[in-house]
C-alpha cells in the first residue's frame, strides 16, 4: 500500500488527520476483535489486510456510502477465504 493511498484512506475517514488516526485504530481493533472472534489465527494481520483491501478500492476510484459496513464485509469475504485455506 502506497503512501498516497493510505493519505486517501484516511482523508475518507475524516478530513482532520488527527481524527481520520483514530477512527482508523478504532476501526482497526475492532477487526482485530472481528476476527479473534470467529478464532483465526493472526487477526492483526487478517485486520490489515482488510483495511489495505478497502483503501485499494478507495485508491482505485470506489466510491464508499457507509465505510463500516463495507469494511467489515470485506472482512467476512476475507475470514471464508481464509476458512477454505485452512
Amino acid at each position: 500500500l502506497s503512501q498516497s493511498s493510505f493519505d486517501r484512506f484516511l482523508a475518507v475517514l475524516d478530513a482532520d488527520r488527527e481524527r481520520a488516526g483514530q477512527k482508523y485504530e478504532a476501526i482497526r481493533n475492532r477487526l482485530v476483535k472481528f476476527f479473534e472472534w470467529r478464532a483465526c489465527r493472526f487477526a492483526d494481520d487478517l485486520a490489515d489486510e482488510t483495511l489495505d483491501r478497502v483503501a485499494r478500492k478507495i485508491d482505485s476510484g470506489e466510491q464508499i456510502r457507509d465505510f463500516t459496513n463495507y469494511t467489515f464485509g470485506v472482512a467476512r469475504l476475507l475470514h471464508l477465504e481464509t476458512a477454505k485455506k485452512q
